[in-house]
């Protein structure tokens, strides 16, 4: 939800570039018809999902990064604890942010396992002040970071050697998707991709069509619209009539959207977009005084669902998924904890799972009392998070239990 991950290097680019590049490639050529989301195996060379449960291996379906076999599959931190654990945030930028950095050090003091959280936020969109935190953290002795990177190239040689003097480091959102770190976070490939295949049907295959960015240098943006264009292209009755930026911050996504409308005079029909911006988007039609098209849920905010459940007498329909901050939280601790028991990650890449929401079940979503204003983003159900079965598959001693959770 909370995205940033300034790519300044080139090496990073293009690495990036490549991926999406065969991404959009591999989704282009199984493409079947407009509104189908096709199955595309993840790019996994060294088979390190061979021995993971067949539920997991749904997680992975179009993993637009490569995966790798974790090199912390036997890692264990030193002495018997309890232990140090780090917490580095690109910035608290958004409730969703500040939710999960409270949250974290919460439940991790919990554990007997760990004595002591150092949380850190650092200057957003500042990769260079952000090693500098994560060395710092480093000579105060953590054991893990966590870390939510603003750039993988930069973050990676000092993510690399804190590895050589034993820390491991597990990256929140932003993935450093290397064989050196453990990054956990959305597959905007199910989430985001299947939630536009639905809205892309819900409207028949046409219509005209505005896209809302993020932040466009961050993966989940470069995913999430990798995807959106790969199924535009088999709906050539759908026009795109603008492309504006939001970056994923309320005021920025109203005035983004109002500039726009005061310049197309034209009919929109509906609005998609990269996450948590549907509210400040619905918000600027209505400012405008022009008809609410149909706007993305996506990662849900408590604004987007009382809207839906509000208007869909007057024939508003939309689609969308959740990513509550309670299921990234719960599996960022439960990860956490097992490595500092050594179970040792098998995979340098963990999918976090975000259920779809649809015309069907969005009022299983909608709560009595929430308006277009009411802060926060909506939770998913406990039936959506991972089992510990299929946690276990993911890690190489399961059988080393963690304690606290």
């Amino acid at each position: 939800g909370a995205a940033r991950h300034m790519l300044s290097q080139p090496d990073g680019v293009r690495q990036l570039q490549n991926a999406r590049m065969l991404f959009e490639i591999g989704l282009a050529r199984s493409a079947a018809a407009c509104g189908v989301l096709p199955k595309v195996a993840p790019k996994d060379p060294q088979k390190a999902l061979s021995k993971t449960t067949a539920q997991v291996k749904t997680y992975y379906n179009g993993w637009p990064f490569p995966l790798y076999k974790s090199q912390l599959a036997n890692w264990k931190p030193k002495g018997k604890g309890p232990y140090t654990v780090g917490i580095l945030f690109d910035g608290l930028g958004n409730p969703f942010q500040a939710y999960v950095f409270n949250s974290l050090q919460k439940f991790l003091k919990r554990s007997p396992a760990i004595d002591n959280v150092i949380a850190v936020v650092s200057e957003a969109g500042n990769p260079t002040k952000e090693v500098q935190n994560y060395q710092s953290l480093v000579q105060q002795g953590a054991d893990l970071i966590i870390v939510q990177p603003s750039s993988a190239p930069a973050m990676l040689p000092v993510v690399k050697d804190a590895l050589k003097q034993g820390v491991a480091t597990v990256a929140y959102i932003n993935p450093l998707s290397d064989a050196a770190a453990i990054s956990v976070g959305p597959n905007v490939y199910t989430s985001n991709g299947q939630s536009f295949a639905n809205l892309l049907k819900l409207k028949g295959g046409k219509g005209n069509f505005l896209a809302v960015h993020g932040i466009r240098v961050t993966p989940v943006d470069k995913s999430a619209f990798g995807v959106y264009n790969a199924l535009l292209a088999a709906c050539p009755d759908v026009k795109i009539v603008g492309e504006i930026d939001g970056n994923f911050a309320p005021p920025a996504v109203r005035g983004a959207v109002l500039q726009f409308l005061a310049t197309y005079p034209g009919s929109i029909d509906a609005v998609y977009q990269t996450a948590v911006m549907g509210p400040s988007i619905i918000g600027a039609f209505q400012q405008a005084g022009r008809p609410v098209p149909s706007v993305q849920a996506a990662a849900a905010q408590k604004g987007d669902l009382a809207y839906w459940s509000d208007n869909a007498g007057n024939g508003y329909q939309t689609t969308g998924f959740a990513g509550g901050p309670t299921a990234i939280t719960n599996l960022m601790v439960r990860v956490t904890l097992r490595m500092l028991a050594g179970q040792g990650p098998k995979v340098s890449d963990i999918p976090w799972p975000q259920p779809q929401i649809t015309q069907a079940n969005y009022k299983q979503y909608a709560k009595p009392g929430w308006t277009l204003t009411t802060p926060g983003t909506v939770e998913q159900p406990r039936s959506t998070h991972y089992s510990d079965r299929d946690l276990d598959s993911l890690f190489t001693h399961p059988e080393r239990k963690a304690k606290g959770f």
